[in-house]
């Protein structure tokens, strides 16, 4: 079974991205890898098919790709989340500072969840417009919108 890794370095993550889509878009056996590729591996789903839109920057749009800490995040909610459906109680609590790209990874990482497992989440912010507001770019589910 072929095995895609997602670089970690923009350009060979886009010149990969676009690989994939014009190589999947001719071939029914390899969007099936690829699918199952994004199930079993969220970051290699959030490194090679997320992207992030970023107003304040000029280009505004660029692929996501995890950065250390945020792959680690990523490796423990699936950790946390195996440990909650065999029973076992787990409570967690992220102190993070801005702009380091928690939350879009927690988004991504739900979508994942949502795409690919039996899984539902409740999301929340401390103003329900923080959470989804039409037109708002700075929602969390604007992160998944776009």
């Amino acid at each position: 079974m072929e095995k895609f890794i997602a670089p970690k370095t923009l350009k060979e993550n886009q010149i990969l991205r676009y690989k994939i889509i014009d190589r999947a878009a001719k071939d029914k056996q390899l969007q099936a890898l690829l699918r199952e590729q994004c199930r079993r591996d969220a970051v290699f789903f959030i490194d090679s098919f997320c992207w992030a839109h970023d107003p304040r920057k000029n280009e505004g749009v660029s692929p996501f790709i995890l950065y250390p800490r945020q792959e680690q995040l990523v490796r423990l909610l699936d950790e946390w989340l195996a440990m909650s459906q065999k029973g076992e109680k787990v409570n967690v609590a992220i102190d993070k500072p801005r702009d380091v790209g928690a939350t879009y990874t927690l988004m991504l990482w739900i979508l994942h969840k949502y795409l690919f497992t039996e899984f539902n989440a409740r999301i929340g912010s401390r103003k329900e417009d923080y959470v989804d507001k039409k037109g708002e770019t700075d929602t969390l589910f604007h992160k998944l919108d776009f």
